[in-house]
C-alpha cells in the first residue's frame, strides 16, 4: 500500500488528539521529550491520525519523513527503517542531504551495517551536527511499528531505536505509532526521552468522531448504491430500446 492509498482524519474528528499532536511537535523547550508513542488497540484510528499528521505537516514544509510498516510489502521491514528515514530526510532538504550523503560516501555498506550503527551514524545529533536548522521542529513519523516483523526482527530494532532515541538532534521530533505490544511497551514506555500517549477509545470525543465516520461511510454508500441504481436504468433502457 502506497500513502496515496492511505485515509486521513475525516474534517472535525480526532481534533483533541491532533491539537495535542501539534502542540508537542511545536514545543521546542529545552525539557520537551522529543518522542512521542501514540498507542492502541486495533480499529482505534493509529494509521488514519499518523497520515493525518504526515500530510498536515508536509504542508508546513515540517515532514521530514513518513515510514509505515506493512507486513505484506517486503520493503517495509524492519531492516529498511532507519535508512529509509535518512533517505526521506535527506530528500527534505539539501542540508541534510549533504550531511548524510558525507556519512554514505565513507560506509559505503551502512545499508547492511547493524541497525544501531546506521542510527548513530545518519541520524544522531553528531551525525546531523554540521547542519544549521532555523526552521522549526521537524516531525519523522513511524507507523505500525507492531508489523515491522517478527518477534526476533522487532527485538533488533527496538533496541536501535532505544539507543538511538536519545541521541536525536534539538530539532528532530519522532512519532512512533503502534499496538501496545509488550515489548513495545517494554522500550518505549518508560524511556526518559519518550511520552508515551494512549488513544482513549471512551471518549465523549471519539463517540462523536465514530458516529461521523459512520454517517460519512452510511452517505458513501447511499451514493454508490444511487449511482448503480442509475447506470442500471441506463443499461435496461438501452437493452430494451
Amino acid at each position: 500500500m502506497d500513502e496515496y492509498n492511505r485515509t486521513t482524519c475525516l474534517q472535525n474528528t480526532r481534533l483533541n488528539v491532533i491539537r495535542d499532536v501539534m502542540q508537542w511537535i511545536a514545543d521546542d523547550s529545552d525539557d520537551q521529550k522529543k518522542v512521542l508513542w501514540v498507542y492502541g488497540l486495533a480499529g482505534t484510528g493509529k494509521s488514519t491520525l499518523s497520515t493525518t499528521i504526515a500530510q498536515i505537516m508536509r504542508e508546513l514544509h515540517r515532514l521530514g519523513a513518513f515510514f509505515f510498516f506493512n507486513r505484506d510489502i517486503p520493503q517495509r521491514n524492519f531492516a529498511t527503517l532507519i535508512r529509509t528515514l535518512a533517505y526521506q530526510l535527506a530528500m527534505f532538504d539539501a542540508r541534510f542531504g549533504g550531511a548524510i550523503s558525507r556519512v554514505v560516501a565513507k560506509n559505503e555498506n551502512i545499508a547492511g551495517m547493524p541497525l544501531d550503527f546506521q542510527f548513530v551514524n545518519l541520524l544522531s545529533a553528531n551525525a546531523l551536527k554540521s547542519v544549521e536548522w532555523s526552521g522549526g521542529p521537524i516531525i519523522l513519523v513511524i507507523d505500525a511499528l507492531d508489523e515491522c516483523g517478527s518477534e526476533v526482527d522487532r527485538k533488533v530494532l527496538m533496541q536501535a531505536l532505544s539507543k538511538g532515541l536519545s541521541g536525536l538532534p534539538s530539532f528532530i521530533r519522532i512519532m512512533v505509532v503502534s499496538r501496545q505490544e509488550s515489548d513495545i511497551q517494554q522500550a518505549l514506555g518508560s524511556h526518559p526521552d519518550v511520552h508515551p500517549y494512549p488513544l482513549n477509545i471512551e471518549s465523549a470525543t471519539n463517540e462523536e468522531d465514530v458516529l461521523q465516520f459512520v454517517r460519512h461511510r452510511l452517505n458513501e454508500i447511499h451514493t454508490e448504491n444511487k449511482d448503480l441504481h442509475v447506470l442500471g436504468l441506463a443499461r435496461t433502457r438501452s437493452v430494451l430500446l
